[in-house]
């Protein structure tokens, strides 16, 4: 018992130093030697959220969601990590990844704020970047070319055959 309460006070100690991954590291050891403190896991999910680790605290989050189903904290906490996680794909530029991890939050919370619109931002430039789209937009533009621009260049070439030989 005492090894646990020194390693809270260590966690604890690190988390107010804003020392996130040593805080878990102190915390897990607590997990290890009492497996159901559940203090320890909502400080670790706590200290992997503001670490910004969106994936393992989402991970810590939904462990605790098992154990309290209704607590409606815990539940935002997950929905917002999700959030976090699908804009840092979308800023990786990974937007097939983030227009999924956003379509996640909005079936955790369809009324999430930007949520909605980050989803179909991301998806469409998914489908820009995509090589189906790249390739149907220069098929687009080879039609367009032979529909609007070959017969006014085959009425050019006549009209200048026509010119020419007016001159001769």
């Amino acid at each position: 018992l005492s090894k646990i309460v020194i390693h809270v006070q260590l966690g604890n100690k690190y988390l107010d130093e804003h020392k996130w991954e040593e805080a878990i590291l102190e915390f897990k050891q607590v997990i290890s030697l009492d497996p159901l403190n559940l203090t320890a896991r909502e400080t670790i999910a706590l200290a992997y959220y503001e670490n910004e680790e969106w994936e393992k605290a989402i991970e810590a989050y939904n462990y605790l969601q098992n154990v309290h189903p209704d607590d409606q904290k815990i539940k935002l906490k997950i929905i917002d990590s999700q959030f976090n996680l699908a804009v840092d794909y979308e800023n990786d530029s990974l937007f097939k990844v983030a227009s999924e991890k956003f379509k996640e939050v909005l079936n955790l919370n369809p009324n999430y704020p930007s949520a909605k619109s980050r989803y179909y931002l991301s998806y469409s430039k998914y489908l820009f970047y995509s090589t189906f789209f790249r390739v149907a937009f220069i098929s687009l533009i080879a039609l367009i070319f032979f529909i609007i621009l070959l017969p006014k260049i085959r009425k050019m070439r006549k009209s200048s055959r026509h010119s020419k030989r007016g001159i001769f």
